[in-house]
């Protein structure tokens, strides 16, 4: 998921993930990657062996297991993942292994993305790493705010990757109710926003219905931190087709 979303809006790329079942179709052209931290999902394997019938170009991502034995006696690349006792812990792994995978396979040329993601991880595993104080930890500062409440969580299409384990590890390691994708109007008009001390920088994706059909269009906006509000200083509205088309 975290691939998908960082390729979304990569011109000529298509990832998508499938959970248990792939979908009806040749996949000639296609490159199917397995991944399991375990190596013993048997959905994962199953899906495996159903790619090889439809006739893509496979790799296998693993900690060992039966993935990598049916890989083995497949002839399909493996990539061997430490083994953790929580499955969590993999992601990085199979992560940038994953992204290697597509990388190679479809020519994109992400390694400077990569680097950049390894240098903003670092800098970020600092400032929350558990002897930083609560009033410095972004993440203890979180956890604290979470308490007593049920967290609605968005995510963009670009980071609907890190949204979704997010999710999980409230409900699971937390023990605690939290929602994904419980905003159908943010999820609609895709809506993102960013930013640095006193100033933020937002954008929304929508589209005007006509009688030709529907019309992309780009919203963006300055806004400006005054007295602990977001105020707005700057908009503007871009689509693909001129005002008199509209």
């Amino acid at each position: 998921d975290i691939i998908a979303g960082w390729l979304s809006d990569r011109p000529g790329v298509e990832m998508a993930v499938f959970k248990g079942q792939l979908p009806i179709g040749d996949m000639r052209d296609a490159i199917a990657i397995a991944c399991s931290a375990s190596g013993e999902t048997s959905e994962t394997i199953q899906m495996l062996q159903t790619a090889v019938k439809r006739h893509a170009t496979v790799v296998s991502i693993s900690g060992g297991g039966k993935l990598k034995e049916v890989s083995e006696s497949l002839g399909i690349p493996h990539i061997a993942m430490p083994k953790f006792l929580a499955a969590g812990y993999v992601v990085p792994f199979s992560c940038f292994a994953t992204l290697a995978v597509v990388n190679i396979g479809l020519g994109l040329d992400c390694e400077g993305e990569a680097e950049t993601a390894f240098s903003a991880m670092e800098a970020e595993g600092k400032e929350v790493r558990l002897e930083v104080d609560a009033q410095k930890n972004g993440a203890k500062a979180l956890a604290a705010a979470l308490l007593d409440k049920t967290p609605a969580i968005y995510s963009s299409r670009v980071a609907r990757g890190v949204g979704i384990p997010f999710k999980n590890v409230l409900n699971e390691n937390a023990q605690m109710p939290a929602h994904l994708d419980g905003i159908p109007d943010a999820f609609h008009h895709e809506i993102e926003a960013w930013e640095e001390g006193a100033v933020g920088w937002a954008s929304a994706r929508m589209s005007l219905i006509g009688p030709d059909g529907p019309a992309p269009m780009r919203v963006t906006c300055v806004l400006h931190l005054e007295q602990g509000e977001w105020k707005v200083v700057q908009a503007h509205m871009s689509g693909v087709r001129s005002n008199e088309e509209l």
